[in-house]
């Protein structure tokens, strides 16, 4: 996360890391992945066309916030939503609320 998403705060990396223990190496060898890709040049209005949205829970163990933020910033013309009482999974434990805003998001960008 520092290398594709600048410096993340301690705070939000230590319940990603605490979530990872005894998770098993394959959980492991993903985040390490994750954490040496750089998506940097990947992420422009070139190769990522609007409409484009980020959904994300605001309690993710994996994922912390700033790094959705990070990368909705980097695609221009991107939305976020955040669904602050969620964790990794959103659309499955806010599936109502999910579903509103997903058509709702839909609704105003889809021509």
């Amino acid at each position: 996360l520092r290398t594709v998403h600048g410096e993340v705060p301690e705070a939000e990396l230590e319940p990603n890391l605490s979530y990872c223990a005894g998770r098993g190496a394959e959980l492991l060898v993903a985040l390490q992945y994750l954490e040496e890709v750089d998506l940097n040049s990947s992420l422009s209005a070139r190769t990522l066309l609007p409409p484009l949205l980020f959904v994300h829970g605001g309690l993710d163990p994996l994922v912390p916030p700033s790094a959705v933020e990070r990368t909705t910033e980097l695609c221009s013309g991107a939305d976020r939503i955040c669904f602050r009482n969620s964790g990794h999974a959103p659309m499955l434990t806010e599936a109502a609320t999910f579903a509103s805003a997903l058509i709702g998001w839909a609704g105003r960008r889809v021509v």
